[in-house]
């Protein structure tokens, strides 16, 4: 019997493979199904975790420039993919 790849094995191989470098890496795992009210808040609550982390880097380092751009790059692809279902 011949092992399969898998799509999610090729993602994972891919990440194993990644090199170091000083920039940081963000991992989110966002819950984006509606609170006990049926709001969606997690645009909000992503904003102010991001807002967060990203004082933990050096004022106007690379890393705190970096952690921002990607930042903005989450919060706009949610903006314009997410589908409210």
């Amino acid at each position: 019997m011949r092992s399969q790849i898998t799509p999610l094995h090729s993602l994972l191989d891919r990440l194993a493979a990644f090199e170091p470098t000083p920039s940081p890496v963000i991992s989110l795992y966002l819950d984006t199904s509606a609170d006990q009210h049926g709001r969606d808040d997690y645009a909000s609550f992503l904003r102010t975790e991001l807002k967060s982390a990203g004082k933990t880097f050096p004022l106007r380092s690379p890393a705190q420039s970096s952690f921002e751009r990607d930042a903005e790059r989450f919060l706009t692809n949610l903006s314009d993919t997410l589908r409210p279902s």
